[in-house]
């Protein structure tokens, strides 16, 4: 099925402008992440960090691509960050670290997501937030 450009223009206002990849999402899903990782420095059961593998996971691939067509396809600092972190969550291959270091890295990854969740509000205009 061929789709002529002008038909997307007109079923997408957003088609071919430079807008943001997460424009059209409300910046507090960002908070998701940074919720369910500080909320892992506590002893939880198991499943509670199996499922925070597969959340922080998914969402830091999303964080990812967003960096990346930022950046406009440059490698920069956040999309190295991001996929690091896809990396080191990644539920398929775990990596077992000692509890002490998780919740370092559990407080590490908070801070990079409220940095998304900032860039995000910046992202669709939204000027709530100051520096």
């Amino acid at each position: 099925m061929n789709i002529d450009p002008k038909d997307a223009e007109a079923t997408n206002p957003n088609a071919g402008r430079g807008t943001a990849p997460d424009a059209a999402l409300p910046p507090l899903i960002w908070l998701v992440p940074v919720a369910i990782t500080l909320f892992a420095v506590l002893p939880l059961p198991y499943g509670y960090y199996n499922m925070l593998r597969v959340v922080v996971t998914g969402f830091a691939l999303w964080a990812t691509w967003i960096e990346y067509e930022r950046s406009k396809g440059a490698m920069e600092m956040p999309v190295i960050v991001f996929g690091a972190m896809a990396l080191l969550y990644n539920p398929i291959i775990p990596v077992h670290i000692f509890k002490e270091l998780w919740v370092f890295l559990n407080v590490m990854t908070a801070i990079a997501f409220v940095r998304q969740y900032r860039e995000s509000k910046r992202a669709v205009g939204d000027g709530a937030l100051s520096d």
